[in-house]
């Protein structure tokens, strides 16, 4: 008990090399207790010393008998906590025996396919989670990280395809969370979709169950927009906007993602310099999070992959839309999906 307590004190302090010290103390006392060699890793990783994480992994694996989406999803945590090539590789090893231990297990897919995702890896990426989805159809979550890393291969018929197919797949329902994963999903890209109602009708759901969601509101603005709901979209985003300091409201997302989609939505309604100050904001929080990212003393900051590949995508296309002429103010669709 006694080491136990100078384990979460010196963790506490950020004395992580005496934390590390009092935790060899704990698995000489109890070594078949696979939590201390969880922390041991965690510890480590904070001081980005690699060299006893496989052995810890290894030993964990063997005490709990981890297999399939388990050992994927320990693999998958090592390789979120390091930049380190080489236990990465350790940790996509580890995926890859969940993933042929048990090939019909869903986790182990998207476990690896996030592995992958993380490093960038997009064909790799597209392959895991579309087996994902294969497995898992009903869960919103492979399909959003799918469409995501199919605009980041820059697949655009691929990504409208998946969208249809998740409309699909996962019908109408009344929790609010997985209707703005749905709706939030088919307005990434900068194609206008043929069932753009449906999305729209989808996301004012979540939005009027809780006003005071940030997300929700940005993703009805956003849906709005892909729509040509010009009016209603800025309407939505700057709601939206204004609950950012807002303490009773809640976020789960960039608020980057609220000033692109403002800075298109300007730029389309004929307001040119709102637009551009929309967006010089938002990249102006895009490069203070990639400068936080670059800091190792602030690695709890990161951004995790998918919020990363998100402003990448929503920078890229507002410069091309506000950059662009319209070339038929009379077809609000066709300037809509013109970049695709």
């Amino acid at each position: 008990a006694w080491h136990r307590h100078r384990v979460d004190f010196y963790a506490s302090r950020e004395e992580f090399e005496k934390a590390v010290d009092n935790v060899g103390r704990l698995i000489q006392l109890d070594p078949n207790d696979p939590r201390l060699y969880q922390r041991r890793i965690a510890l480590n990783l904070k001081l980005k010393r690699w060299d006893t994480v496989p052995s810890d992994a290894e030993r964990i694996v063997q005490l709990e008998s981890r297999k399939g989406g388990d050992l994927a999803k320990l693999a998958r945590w090592i390789a979120t906590e390091t930049d380190d090539d080489e236990l990465h590789a350790f940790a996509l090893s580890m995926a890859n025996r969940a993933v042929a231990h048990a090939p019909e297990d869903g986790h182990a897919w998207l476990a690896r396919g996030r592995i992958h995702a993380g490093r960038g890896h997009w064909p790799e990426a597209e392959s895991d989670l579309s087996r994902t989805v294969e497995l898992q159809p009903g869960n919103f979550r492979p399909w959003y990280e799918l469409a995501l890393v199919q605009l980041a291969g820059g697949d655009s018929a691929a990504y409208r395809e998946t969208c249809g197919r998740m409309l699909q797949a996962i019908p109408k329902s009344n929790a609010p969370l997985i209707e703005q994963f749905v709706t939030w999903t088919c307005c990434l890209g900068d194609a206008a979709l043929g069932n753009s109602p449906e999305v729209v009708d989808r996301a004012r759901f979540p939005a009027q169950q809780q006003r005071a969601s940030i997300s929700y509101r940005k993703t009805l603005g956003a849906a709005c927009l892909r729509a040509a709901y010009l009016d209603e979209a800025y309407s939505e985003l700057l709601n939206a906007e204004s609950m950012l300091s807002d303490p009773s409201s809640t976020m789960r997302s960039s608020p980057a993602y609220t000033w692109y989609l403002l800075a298109m939505t300007c730029q389309r309604l004929g307001l040119p310099d709102e637009a551009k100050s929309w967006r010089e904001k938002a990249v102006a929080w895009t490069d203070q999070a990639a400068t936080r990212e670059e800091d190792v003393e602030n690695t709890q900051k990161d951004l995790p992959w998918n919020r990363r590949l998100t402003l990448q995508i929503l920078q890229s296309e507002s410069e091309r839309v506000l950059g662009s002429e319209v070339s038929d103010e009379t077809n609000p669709r066709v300037w809509l999906g013109r970049a695709a």
